[in-house]
């Protein structure tokens, strides 16, 4: 069914879901954080989930402002990297926040991303440093 759906130009919110994943899969330092106990940042703990209101949202019928026509979905993270709506379908993407702050630690290192893979039947378009249309393909 969302085959049939692509082809015939529409995004589902599967498609656009499984966008919105691979974005958090691509930036998962910025994803999770560490546990609190009375307080204070357990760093020994596992990392887990980020609450809800940091990670990537999914919008249905976005639009940029009122003189835009909206795009079908888009992924909008405000609290993301910063422009990782512009680097991430490059496969060269260089974190540099995170290389920045390796760099305190260890010289010359880099940290890449692979781009976000895109679901068969759409195709993802920067709409600003923090927004990711999704359309039909």
């Amino acid at each position: 069914m969302s085959n049939a759906s692509a082809e015939a130009g529409v995004v589902t919110r599967e498609q656009a879901e499984a966008v919105r994943q691979a974005v958090i899969e691509k930036y998962p330092a910025y994803c999770t954080t560490f546990p609190t106990i009375d307080g204070q940042v357990d760093f020994d703990a596992e990392p887990v989930a980020a609450p809800d209101a940091e990670l990537p949202r999914l919008v249905q019928n976005y639009a940029w402002s009122e003189r835009h026509d909206p795009v079908p979905w888009a992924v909008v993270w405000e609290e993301g990297p910063y422009d990782w709506a512009l680097l991430c379908l490059d496969d060269s993407d260089v974190d540099v926040e995170m290389t920045a702050e390796l760099r305190e630690f260890v010289n010359d290192q880099v940290i890449r991303t692979k781009a976000v893979k895109q679901p068969k039947g759409v195709y993802c378009e920067p709409i600003s440093g923090h927004v990711l249309g999704i359309y039909p393909a």
